[in-house]
């Protein structure tokens, strides 16, 4: 890799593993079950003192989001001079990291963001040295001076500050240092650094006594949402996703989106994730505000029909008789969604809340039915029920509906919000020109929607103390969604074989690399395993097809590589607690799920690219569901072990359909 695409962080300090500084971080305790005060079996004694409160280990909660506002209790570890940079690049003003148990975290703050394109990171990992390397593409790669360079799985974030979050198992050695921090860009300037810290101070990396925020103990890993068909009243198909919380017998909220902007978006806006609050640490994430500790809701999302999964989609010029008969329909997809979310396990049916946006929050006044409450972002009586007068008649019956518009909206919203009255109705009219889930993306919210909508939820729901009542294992009680096809190793009826390979008569139409780390063993029938870091690939090319195989790890992780040829290709990285997609060159993540592959256990997964759609499964549920607007060409299929890992593969089949 060339210099010239770097921005360079070179730091002195000691290895990461040896530099045991604590810093102090905000921290919120999980809740702890009350002491017993049972009296001693003694008619003088006294009861028995209440058993101290354990205090858990601090856990690093600090937002990849650009922002330096979380990052105030560690210490600076690079300072550097002002004004030294070349003439019209950035300036290096200083740069914090530190390593808790599982992740490395860097946070650099410059003046002048546009005058970068590389950062890099120089120092010594296990005493050999190496070199950590960004780029504004979010594109960050490792390597030992003298080899190849190693694409890193990263969260990163350019705002005020760079901020980067690393896992350290993607590192050779935890043991790390580093030594120089360099700002470069190589179109203005090629090979030499614009700012360095050089000409400033560094301190030692700290390895703090924190750890990375994980479920209370009896909790399961947050599951996959799932995917759930059902029908409205006149049977038009319908899909929803199912959220669950971390509670037994969780309040509910139904998530209803607005004409143009089907489901997912309530995902992409971070609604969904803050809204389950998994595990419970009450974190802020992005403009919602801290959740509080003890409250998880399980949450409902769907596509209105005409949208998204509930197809076909609307026409472009839908002639207003035909747009009153889709409105009409929508208020039944709301209810048949009510009664649908009802039938869920784990769920409080009698604690249900509404938030719809445009036209799906007129159609959810109107819907409510047993719902406790309403939040109506950007109304606009876009069905055919007035707002008015059905929200007062809900005002009646003491249910709780508010209603959040924008002083500069082009819509009908403060005309709508602002013509209703009621004791339990509330109007806010915030700054700014957002409508509906604009209001929740981060370009239009307006500043204190999140602690708004907070407010909304705790006035309809109240958090509850029960936070020990959680799910032991959610695993068991709601099965993911399952695939159309069945998880077999093979290709399938109607499907073309191009490839097959079950090892029986050794590697042939395979290139070993090392070949030595390869081996042909028993396993039931004859499989190949890969020990250490190695390559496996078959040369050919194809396109729309799909890859079947079975894998086994008995320690470590594999990359999957998808439509490789030369440097392209999709890294689907398979490991005992996740499953991630990447598209290369770029190292842009398109997917990541936690979800668990137990180890020494075969797995069958598919991966497919058809029609610009990644899809991956495994054991027969989906996994990763990736619209690829620019796919892949043709390419061929590789297989990768890790280093510290032994993973075996067999039955490999390329199919096309």
């Amino acid at each position: 890799m060339k210099t010239k695409f770097l921005f360079y962080v070179v730091m002195i300090a000691v290895l990461l593993a040896g530099c045991a500084s604590p810093q102090a971080a905000t921290t919120v305790a999980p809740p702890t079950v009350a002491p017993s005060a049972t009296p001693l079996p003694t008619a003088t004694a006294s009861p028995i003192p209440p058993s101290p409160t354990p205090t858990p280990p601090p856990t690093t909660i600090i937002v990849i989001d650009g922002k330096a506002d979380d990052w105030a209790n560690y210490s600076v570890n690079v300072t550097d001079l002002t004004g030294d940079q070349k003439p019209g690049m950035a300036d290096l003003i200083e740069a914090r990291y530190f390593k808790n148990d599982q992740y490395l975290y860097i946070m650099v703050r410059l003046e002048g963001m546009e005058g970068w394109d590389g950062i890099a990171i120089v120092g010594f990992v296990g005493g050999k040295g190496g070199q950590l390397s960004t780029r504004p593409n979010k594109h960050t790669d490792f390597r030992y001076f003298g080899e190849g360079n190693s694409d890193l799985a990263v969260t990163m974030e350019i705002g005020e500050v760079v901020e980067l979050k690393i896992a350290l198992d993607q590192f050779p050695s935890k043991s790390i240092e580093f030594h120089i921090l360099s700002l470069y860009n190589g179109p203005k300037y090629g090979n030499d650094p614009v700012d360095d810290s050089q000409n400033g101070q560094v301190q030692p990396i700290k390895s703090v006594k924190e750890f990375e925020p994980t479920p209370l103990p009896g909790f399961a890993s947050k599951p996959l949402p799932t995917r759930v068909e059902f029908a409205a009243e006149d049977g038009q198909a319908l899909v929803g996703y199912y959220y669950p919380s971390w509670k037994l017998n969780a309040p509910v909220v139904l998530l209803v989106h607005q004409y143009g902007l089907p489901q997912e978006n309530w995902v992409n806006y971070g609604m969904v994730d803050w809204l389950q609050n998994w595990s419970p640490l009450g974190q802020a994430r992005g403009l919602f505000p801290p959740m509080p500790v003890d409250q998880s809701f399980a949450v409902f999302t769907l596509d209105l029909r005409g949208f998204g999964e509930s197809g076909p989609p609307i026409p472009k010029n839908v002639s207003d008789e035909e747009y009153n008969k889709y409105a009409a329909g929508w208020i039944q997809d709301v209810k048949a969604a009510l009664d649908y979310v009802k039938t869920l396990p784990n769920v409080d049916a009698s604690r249900i809340a509404i938030i719809g946006a445009n036209n799906g929050a007129d159609a959810s006044v109107v819907s409510c039915g047993d719902c406790l409450g309403v939040l109506a972002l950007s109304a606009g009586n876009y069905v055919d029920e007035d707002f008015k007068a059905t929200v007062e008649a809900l005002d009646a019956q003491g249910k709780v509906v508010w209603c959040f518009s924008t002083e500069k909206s082009a819509g009908a919203d403060v005309e709508t919000c602002g013509s209703v009255t009621g004791n339990q109705y509330k109007w806010i009219n915030f700054p700014g020109d957002g409508r509906g889930m604009q209001l929740i993306r981060e370009d239009k919210a307006p500043e204190g929607i999140g602690q708004s909508i907070l407010e909304f939820l705790a006035a309809v729901i109240p958090a509850s103390n029960s936070a020990s009542a959680v799910i032991p294992s959610l695993q068991s009680t709601i099965a993911p969604t399952k695939t159309s096809q069945p998880a077999v190793a093979a290709c399938l009826g109607g499907e073309k074989e191009l490839f097959a390979s079950d090892f029986e008569s050794g590697t042939t139409g395979w290139d070993l690399d090392p070949a030595s780390a390869w081996s042909v063993i028993s396993d039931g029938s004859k499989v190949l395993q890969g020990t250490g870091h190695v390559h496996a690939n078959h040369p050919e090319s194809w396109e729309n097809f799909i890859w079947r195989l079975k894998v086994k790890i008995e320690g470590g992780r594999a990359h999957l590589n998808f439509h490789w040829k030369d440097d392209q290709r999709y890294l689907i990285s398979f490991a005992a607690d996740w499953t991630q997609a990447m598209k290369i060159p770029g190292s842009e993540m398109l997917q990541q799920v936690d979800v668990a592959h137990t180890q020494g256990q075969w797995h069958v997964v598919e991966i497919s690219l058809l029609n610009g759609k990644l899809k991956v499964a495994t054991d027969g549920i989906q996994e990763i569901d990736y619209a690829d607007t620019a796919p892949l060409g043709p390419g061929g299929i590789w297989l990768e072990v890790l280093e510290d890992s032994v993973v075996k593969f067999d039955d490999i089949y390329v199919c096309q359909p």
